[in-house]
């Protein structure tokens, strides 16, 4: 009798822990900002994790280094029908 106890106290507290273990939760993804955040687009770029977003603000940008992009991002611009 004794045994069948310890064995179902057992069982409720290791029910209990599974189900209040933490769940993986991912990190949300956020906006980097051109130059607010980041002086360059290339930092920003570097910078970013899957799913962020670089949002580059109007402006000239120069680029002085070659970027290999790895991850899934958006890049978009504040204005792009622009030309000028």
């Amino acid at each position: 009798m004794k045994r069948g106890f310890a064995l179902a106290v057992v069982l409720v507290l290791i029910a209990t822990l599974v189900l209040q273990s933490p769940a993986m939760v991912k990190a949300q993804s956020k906006t980097i900002v051109v130059p607010d955040d980041y002086s360059t687009g290339g930092a920003a770029v570097v910078n970013a994790a899957d799913g962020d977003t670089v949002y580059v603000n109007s402006g000239t940008y120069e680029m002085t280094t070659t970027l290999t992009l790895n991850k899934s991002i958006s890049l978009i611009g504040e204005n792009i029908t622009n030309q000028s």
